[in-house]
């Protein structure tokens, strides 16, 4: 990412620099989806697929 500032024009300490800003940034906006998921009983479809059936339900 430093590189491909540095062909924007930007110095390299700064593109550095706004490439560690937005590895952090990146980090911090994932951080509570991988929290959720992590804390997740149920591991989302592929648990409920097995208990699918194609018959329509009898109430």
């Amino acid at each position: 990412m430093v590189v491909a500032f540095g062909l924007l024009g930007v110095a390299p300490d700064a593109a550095f620099v706004l490439s560690v800003q937005f590895a952090i940034i990146g980090h911090l906006a994932t951080t509570p989806g991988a929290i959720a998921w992590l804390m997740e009983v149920d591991r989302g479809a592929y648990g409920n697929m097995a208990k699918r059936t194609d018959r329509p339900r009898e109430d």
